[in-house]
């Protein structure tokens, strides 16, 4: 019993106790009084029966080892002063100190968590959260004045017009044909600067004809004079994607828009819809800032049928449709608020007939005067091998009242179309309406053309703006060139590095708000 009392009492000294110093100081001075009860009674025991007694010797408390003298000592007072002085300062510093370190490592977790949790909430509304967009959607064969005549057949776009504005008429460049001003409104440049002449032209440096619909139309080589918008973007750290857009499909430079889809004329506008919103469902990080999207049918049309044809109402009520399965789909993803959409045509159409066609084989030998390119509207005449300038030109100038004949020097400056080697050594114009036709181009059974002179009202295109940007209530902006495309695309979405070109935002701007327009310098 000494030993156990002795052992508890050196164990107290040396564990850490939650309890009052004073209460383990009465506990020491209890094991002392109880240690020396034991003795006595060791004693007593001696006494009383010596029968009882035993080799003390062998007992463990006598092993030589055994530190029974020190146990049975009384506690010193510098001892208990130690003890004391020990666990006053483990419950006054250290317990506290230990205790604050817990509570800020606890708020410092939780902190951290805070901040992870709202870190992951952050990235996954960027991952989602809509950005400023333009859509472009094309409408090729679009004339200005189909507004008043089809409007009842085209709810979707008088509904984009009556919450946005569009201009009285958008002035196609010249020619007004399709490949030339599709490429212009993504460019800003004139004819003879982005080198698309017309959709079929010679170029004599290349000694190849580019023609659409054959693969020379493919060929990167006859579109690299110009930059379009959807490489401006690319620069200026944006993305692009493109349904169709005529060049899109081209490796202009060496690069493609970021998303594209190669051309195909079958293709139904349900798929070019789901092929479109498959860009818009892209994470934000990935989603393109701009978007085009390409329709033919009311252009096709047009030219079979003519501009006043039932077959035009049908084509623009598809194509009215699908302009509203688009808004829907914006709608439904709601990012109708933040996506700027333009709606655009190339040029008009006009009707013709059999009896306005000006055969050209009556006026020149189209194997040794000049190579014929184009028929219709225009013709463009490249000189045959050895023939004379002035000779081949005076055989068709002021031959027909219904068509002009230029040299390619002499071509009106407005046109903007004499400074490229693709144009021709002399341009045929004819007067609207009427077809130039030579031979196996003859345009039997064809009641609508264009490419006519970019002046005359039946070319006039269409514009509409919609979106954030834009103007409300269908207001009807003045006439503007269709130039000015390129570097309106370019301010709505904020590219500050762009190409040169022919167009400016001034010139077209009056379709924003106030406080989209950019201020002159």
């Amino acid at each position: 019993p000494a030993q156990e009392a002795s052992t508890t009492m050196t164990s107290l000294l040396h564990n850490y106790s939650s309890s009052d110093d004073d209460n383990d100081l009465k506990q020491v001075a209890l094991l002392q009084s109880s240690d020396s009860q034991h003795k006595s009674s060791y004693h007593d025991d001696d006494d009383d029966d010596d029968d009882h007694k035993e080799d003390i010797s062998q007992h463990p408390l006598s092993s030589p080892s055994s530190s029974r003298p020190s146990q049975n000592r009384p506690l010193s007072d510098d001892l208990v002063q130690h003890y004391t002085h020990t666990r006053t300062w483990e419950k006054n510093y250290i317990l506290p100190a230990l205790m604050t370190i817990v509570v800020i490592l606890i708020v410092v977790f939780i902190f951290i968590m805070i901040l992870g949790f709202l870190g992951l909430a952050l990235f996954f509304q960027w991952l989602h959260v809509p950005k400023r967009m333009v859509l472009m959607i094309g409408i090729d064969g679009f004339r200005h004045d189909y507004f008043d005549m089809y409007a009842k057949d085209m709810p979707n776009i008088m509904a984009l017009n009556s919450n946005g504005v569009r201009a009285e008429k958008m002035r196609p460049i010249y020619p007004t044909k399709t490949f030339p001003n599709h490429y212009t409104l993504v460019t800003g440049l004139y004819a003879e600067s982005h080198g698309i002449v017309s959709n079929d032209f010679y170029d004599p440096v290349f000694e190849e004809e580019f023609r659409v619909g054959y693969p020379s139309s493919g060929e990167a080589k006859f579109w690299d004079e110009a930059e379009p918008v959807w490489l401006t973007l690319e620069r200026n750290g944006l993305k692009s994607a493109t349904v169709f857009w005529p060049g899109s499909d081209v490796p202009i430079h060496g690069k493609y828009p970021t998303y594209y889809s190669k051309y195909e004329h079958e293709m139904s506008h349900e798929e070019r819809i789901k092929i479109l919103f498959m860009n818009f469902d892209r994470p934000t990080r990935e989603r393109p800032d701009f978007f085009s999207m390409y329709f033919s049918d009311v252009d096709t049309a047009g030219h079979n049928f003519g501009p006043n044809s039932l077959e035009v109402r049908q084509a623009i009520r598809d194509v009215d449709k699908s302009i509203g399965s688009i808004i829907d789909g914006l709608e439904k993803r709601s990012l109708i608020d933040h996506t700027d959409i333009l709606i655009v045509s190339d040029h008009g159409m006009t009707a013709i007939s059999q009896d306005k066609q000006i055969d050209l084989r009556q006026l020149i030998n189209t194997t040794t005067d000049a190579l014929v390119f184009n028929y219709g509207p225009m013709s463009d005449l490249h000189l045959a091998p050895g023939a004379d300038l002035d000779t081949v030109f005076a055989k068709v100038n002021n031959k027909n009242p219904n068509m002009v004949a230029y040299k390619r020097a002499d071509i009106p400056e407005r046109l903007h179309y004499n400074d490229n080697r693709r144009i021709p050594d002399i341009l045929l114009v004819a007067s609207l309406g009427y077809s130039i036709i030579g031979e196996g181009m003859e345009f039997v059974g064809q009641h609508g053309n264009h490419g006519y002179d970019n002046i005359d009202d039946d070319m006039g295109a269409i514009f509409i703006g919609s979106g954030p940007s834009f103007l409300t209530g269908g207001k009807v902006v003045a006439e503007f060139e269709n130039v000015h495309v390129y570097s309106l695309i370019c301010h709505l979405l904020d590219a500050q590095d762009i190409a040169p070109n022919n167009g400016t935002i001034f010139n077209i701007q009056a379709v924003l708000k106030e406080e989209k327009r950019k201020k002159e310098e």
